[in-house]
């Protein structure tokens, strides 16, 4: 299961989000949709819920969706935990609230195109 790390916060922009960790931060902007995205993501992420918003995530929502896992992973913002380890999930989370997440990403739009901003340690070469 994938995981943020504990400490990664984010703040939403109008057409974007500024996500920072104990490792840097960067910024994402591409489009009003992605702020929601990102809520979804983070959502997911703590729930153990990742493959169920990408299912149902449309092509541009997940194509989002996958660059700014691509994007905390470069960052060093994700862990990786056997399922069913640390934190909230499983059967005590409401099942709506996966389809709610779910279809929201599906539906939210950023217009297919973002770009990216680094900043810290990880910030010399973002390709």
């Amino acid at each position: 299961m994938t995981r943020l790390r504990p400490g990664v916060r984010a703040t939403a922009m109008p057409r974007g989000v500024h996500v920072r960790g104990w490792t840097g931060s960067f910024t994402v902007e591409g489009g009003a949709g992605v702020p929601a995205l990102w809520t979804r993501l983070e959502d997911a992420l703590r729930r153990d819920r990742l493959d169920d918003l990408l299912a149902a995530a449309g092509p541009k929502a997940r194509s989002v969706l996958l660059e700014l896992l691509d994007t905390l992973d470069g960052h060093d913002m994700l862990t990786s935990a056997p399922s069913g380890e640390g934190g909230a999930g499983g059967a005590a989370e409401d099942a709506s609230d996966t389809a709610e997440s779910a279809g929201g990403a599906a539906a939210a739009d950023t217009g297919g195109r973002l770009a990216r901003r680094w900043f810290g340690a990880v910030a010399a070469d973002p390709d």
